[in-house]
């Protein structure tokens, strides 16, 4: 097995589904993906040691760029994961990284509504409030461990705003810093960023989720249809996308 060489670890919401999707996993000729990337950070995997991490993934690569990239290597929600850097180096110690940040005055909001989506029932102030004491967006503790770990050399600081600024010069300082051709930044310019829903819709899903646990969030009905509460969010989360497509032509109509 080839080992990951390079490690994306997010944070959701600064532009890693675009540098996962139309970057980092779209040129399988320069780029080859690694799946093992829970092995970093759920620890029962990572007790495993290095035969376990071998275990999880066999093939051979063919390029000189072999990479691993998961969200959830920086945390979730509500907390963060800065060490994690610490089991990637025992791993890979020559490891190149990339972190994603944003400002905090548009990351909050957009995390409560992840955490909203994924069931949780904290409104804005009181999620701020349980991030904030969790040490949730210290960007400053993330890239520290990072950079103690690897060195500054081999850890990528890539800004949100930056990627709204100019996707080309966003992608093509990724592109540079893992060693293959910048030219496969090109036409990436005027690719839309995604829409985030109206307040509205968040309001919805959060009462959604408070009525949910409170009227059929018992341990029977969780046993008796383990998919229900997913598949109910689903459809809820659904409605509220199609409305919020409509509220702000109805705004200004």
């Amino acid at each position: 097995m080839d080992f990951a060489n390079v490690f994306h670890i997010g944070y959701q919401r600064t532009g890693s589904t675009f540098l996962q999707q139309r970057v980092l996993l779209a040129h399988p000729q320069w780029i080859a993906h690694r799946n093992t990337a829970p092995f970093f950070f759920e620890e029962t995997l990572f007790a495993g040691g290095i035969d376990r991490y071998r275990a999880m993934s066999t093939e051979a690569a063919d390029t000189a760029v072999i990479l691993e990239s998961h969200n959830a290597l920086s945390g979730d929600t509500r907390i963060d994961r800065p060490d994690v850097a610490a089991n990637i180096r025992a791993i890979q110690p020559e490891a190149r990284i990339i972190i994603g940040i944003r400002s905090h005055h548009t990351i909050m909001p957009s995390f409560h509504f992840l955490d909203v989506k994924n069931g949780g029932t904290l409104d804005y102030p009181t999620y701020v409030e349980t991030a904030i004491a969790n040490g949730k967006f210290r960007f400053d503790r993330m890239v520290a461990a990072y950079q103690d770990a690897f060195g500054p050399d081999r850890v990528l600081v890539l800004a949100y705003e930056d990627l709204r600024a100019d996707p080309v010069a966003y992608v093509s300082r990724a592109l540079r810093f893992i060693g293959v051709p910048e030219d496969l930044a090109a036409g990436l310019a005027n690719r839309p960023m995604k829409e985030r829903y109206p307040d509205l819709g968040v309001r919805a899903i959060l009462a959604f989720n408070r009525l949910l646990g409170e009227r059929i969030g018992t341990r029977s009905i969780d046993q008796a249809e383990p998919n229900l509460r997913r598949r109910l969010r689903k459809q809820v989360n659904g409605l509220v996308s199609a409305a919020s497509r409509r509220v702000p032509e109805a705004l200004v109509g």
